[in-house]
């Protein structure tokens, strides 16, 4: 009897100290508001995954654009695969293959984005040398989720001001896309449509008005339906200071070894898409 009154206290107190401990404010994160705005003021990114490959196009403003746009029209000889025109593919300050198998795009703050994607850059690079094999996609997911939610238990500074789209392969062969906001919460997507940057709520519901994307759709079919939605959410919201923005186009495609191919949308074929409009 003795024994069961003890328990019957220890039981108590250890109810109240963690009820205790659970009503402790959670500690605001300093800065958030500023970096959530930065991560999508500008830049838009949007992601399919249709025909066993990933179409990817970005919209930004034509001033942060213009050496990649001159770049993209010079560079390379094109060719055909899946109804598209391609390019050679160059790395870009907001997108990069960091891997074999695992493409990183980024918008919001142009040194965050150079910062961060040199420090993942690095960790796969670190993970083969010491293992010799890649980094499984969702170790490089938790990884970049970590360095985020680190930035925002700092009182002296700001989390960092990005939105990021993770996207490749994984050891079934099968296309993963990720994306993660300032906060380093993360979500992933097996299947249809993933956007980050401005609009990326009013895209969304466009896409879905235009009977959404599903895995079969033909590569240049997901490509209309992309650029389509993307101008009819900046008409939605009267964005006139945006009618002058440089899109670009991405397209991947995997190999028989688990391995991203990317290359890049002729821009010609870009503009002859919009002008159809």
């Amino acid at each position: 009897m003795t024994i069961y009154w003890f328990l019957r206290l220890f039981a108590s107190i250890l109810l109240i100290l963690v009820k205790d401990s659970s009503s402790e404010p959670v500690p605001p994160v300093h800065n958030l508001q500023a970096s959530l705005t930065a991560s999508i003021a500008h830049g838009t990114t949007v992601a399919m995954r249709v025909d066993d490959s990933v179409i990817i196009v970005h919209r930004s403003p034509k001033s942060m654009s213009k050496f990649q746009a001159l770049q993209s029209k010079t560079s390379g000889s094109s060719f055909k695969k899946h109804g598209l025109t391609l390019l050679p593919f160059i790395s870009h300050s907001r997108w990069s293959l960091l891997a074999p198998n695992l493409f990183c795009t980024m918008t919001g703050f142009s040194s965050d984005i150079s910062h961060l994607m040199m420090v993942l850059s690095r960790t796969n690079e670190l993970h083969h040398i010491n293992f010799n094999q890649q980094l499984p996609l969702h170790k490089s997911v938790l990884s970049l989720s970590s360095i985020l939610k680190d930035a925002t238990k700092q009182k002296g500074g700001r989390p960092f001001g990005i939105e990021a789209l993770l996207i490749g392969i994984d050891k079934d062969n099968e296309w993963q896309i990720y994306s993660c906001n300032p906060t380093g919460l993360y979500r992933h997507f097996s299947r249809g449509t993933s956007i980050i940057g401005r609009n990326h709520e009013q895209i969304l519901k466009e896409i879905d008005k235009k009977g959404g994307v599903n895995i079969d759709m033909k590569s240049r079919d997901a490509l209309k339906l992309c650029l389509s939605a993307m101008l009819a959410s900046s008409d939605r919201t009267t964005e006139s200071q945006y009618s002058d923005d440089t899109f670009e186009g991405l397209f991947l495609w995997k190999s028989d070894t688990d391995c991203c191919y990317i290359s890049r949308i002729h821009p010609e074929l870009l503009e002859e898409i919009i002008s159809s409009f």
